[in-house]
């Protein structure tokens, strides 16, 4: 028989996220991304994306700057990393009327995420996705109420000036913009 004192709770393979509100000048970065040329991507479904550009001049640097430091601060100790992150890339993702990203991760990278510019009410949430697929069909299948423990998701409402990071292993999709506005959003990797 186990005694109370016996017994030992913890949890395992816990996933960092941060999520912080910045202070940017959405104007000049809205305004910026209206002089990039759009490519489609990968994951992108009816919307575009920017391809690369250079975060370390303007209207960027700031933004890049709090992106380098909020991720040093959180994520060096948290993933046991030997060195200091930096950011490898960046671009903007520009989702029109509809527009969402299917489900993907970010290979190759250590910490991703995204900055958004300009979003509306319904213009589609950031959702984290469990990887393990083993969960999704026992656990949930079987629970009579979603928490912690039982999610196979987590959805984040975006708003202006939010800055949100993630471990790259995660695997995450954009939900279609239902608003009538682009959204408009910075996405990035450092390593």
């Amino acid at each position: 028989m186990l005694t109370k004192n016996m017994t030992e709770k913890f949890l395992i393979f816990p996933t960092p996220l941060i999520k912080v509100k910045l202070n940017e000048d959405l104007n000049e970065l809205k305004e910026f991304s209206k002089t990039l040329s759009a490519k489609v991507n990968l994951s992108n479904v009816g919307g575009k994306n920017s391809g690369q550009v250079d975060f370390k001049k303007k209207p960027l640097i700031s933004l890049s700057d709090k992106i380098t430091k909020i991720a040093n601060d959180n994520f060096v100790e948290d993933l046991a990393l030997d060195r200091n992150l930096n950011i490898e890339n960046m671009w903007f993702n520009i989702n029109g009327h509809k527009a969402y990203n299917t489900e993907h991760l970010h290979m190759h990278f250590l910490v991703s995420g995204v900055f958004y510019v300009d979003v509306q009410k319904n213009s589609g949430d950031l959702i984290l996705h469990r990887n393990s697929w083993a969960h999704c069909f026992t656990v949930t299948d079987n629970s009579k109420s979603y928490n912690l423990f039982t999610s196979s998701t987590k959805s984040i409402t975006p708003e202006n000036n939010m800055l949100i990071l993630f471990p790259s292993w995660l695997v995450h999709s954009v939900n279609p913009n239902l608003s009538n506005e682009k959204r408009i959003s910075i996405a990035f990797d450092l390593r």
